[in-house]
């Protein structure tokens, strides 16, 4: 079921990472409707299969202030956490986390890889 998820096996367990998915805007961290809708359906599966210890991992481009993204990344994650939360899953199982522009998926150098770095990944935690 993960891996039909689009969820891949890392060092850190099965990880989602949502950059094709949920791409947020530049200075945003609101979830846009679409976006909303397929973490819901996410968070069912999850649900559904009693996969629900999760760390959710926010992230930025590099522009602005480390300190800046760093909170920035963190209301990020808290946003898709809070779809969770909704969906019955505890504060206590979820892990969010911000990164900052500390981990970029691409590099930071056109406003398309820009783009793709402002991004949640979802990891369950086995």
């Amino acid at each position: 079921m993960l891996k039909k998820e689009g969820f891949v096996l890392t060092e850190e367990g099965w990880s989602l990472g949502l950059p094709e998915r949920l791409l947020f805007d530049f200075n945003k961290s609101d979830i846009k409707p679409e976006n909303g809708k397929e973490i819901i359906r996410l968070a069912k599966q999850l649900n559904k299969y009693d996969l629900q210890k999760l760390k959710i991992v926010g992230h930025t481009d590099d522009i602005g202030n480390p300190e800046y993204n760093q909170k920035l990344s963190e209301e990020r994650a808290q946003s898709v956490a809070g779809i969770f939360l909704k969906e019955g899953f505890k504060q206590t199982n979820l892990n969010v986390i911000g990164r900052g522009s500390n981990q970029p998926f691409v590099p930071n150098t056109s406003d398309e890889n820009r783009a793709s770095n402002r991004r949640v990944a979802i990891i369950i935690i086995p």
